[in-house]
């Protein structure tokens, strides 16, 4: 019944801590658990108020023995979180801080923890940038790529992160038609020529434009380039 929505929790659980192992989902400030049921193929989440943890731990070190694949997996996830929070249509000013502060830590900072996995300093941002996506989309929504993504995951029974990373280029290809998203596309494009990401990791791209409808398309052929750069491909 909580699964279908039928029921709501009208009672707080017992208190608990949470400490995340990987960096991606952001579900230790989220107040929703998402649960497969085999039966009826479906994906879908138990939420409420009273779901919401007591205590967060972020600590780094619990995420150095998180193998390469599952690095990029759930750190793709993150940032399609943080991208789809700050072009949500629900959107806020709250919202939006969150997300950029995320994408200022993910973007520059997945492509190189992949090879890494040992940099205490990337796995922190790796970590913090996920509690902050956490919070963003908590204020904000998701988007297509988890639209798509939860009954793709469940049918086929491929990683949602792996999922997430592949649709988002395409997702945000389409969303680039509206001109408030090609505004926040560019935003994101700015934040990764700031970052020299493309420098630092080798990456064959062309510089990055001028206009604003041309940064939005740079800005998906750079996040496509670092996916594939990270495996997710």
């Amino acid at each position: 019944d909580y699964h279908a929505g039928k029921r709501s929790f009208d009672k707080p659980g017992l208190p608990f801590i949470v400490a995340p192992t990987t960096s991606g989902t952001g579900s230790e400030v989220s107040n929703n658990a998402v649960i497969i049921d085999p039966v009826r193929q479906i994906k879908q989440s138990i939420r409420g108020d009273k779901m919401m943890a007591h205590i967060v731990i972020l600590d780094p070190e619990l995420v150095l023995s998180c193998p390469k694949k599952y690095t990029a997996f759930s750190g793709a996830d993150a940032l399609v979180q943080s991208v789809e929070a700050f072009v949500s249509k629900a959107s806020n000013y709250l919202s939006d801080i969150f997300a950029i502060e995320s994408i200022k830590l993910l973007l520059p900072s997945l492509p190189k923890v992949v090879n890494g996995l040992l940099n205490i300093e990337l796995r922190e941002k790796m970590m913090l940038g996920s509690f902050l996506d956490g919070l963003a989309f908590a204020t904000s929504k998701l988007g297509a790529v988890h639209g798509f993504a939860h009954p793709i995951g469940v049918k086929h029974k491929i990683n949602h992160g792996l999922i997430c990373g592949l649709l988002l280029p395409y997702v945000m290809k389409y969303n680039a038609e509206l001109v408030y998203v090609q505004k926040k596309y560019a935003y994101i494009a700015d934040i990764a020529v700031q970052s020299n990401i493309a420098t630092e990791i080798n990456l064959k791209i062309r510089d990055c434009p001028d206009s604003i409808n041309d940064k939005a398309l740079w800005i998906i052929e750079l996040i496509k380039k670092i996916f594939e750069h990270c495996e997710i491909s």
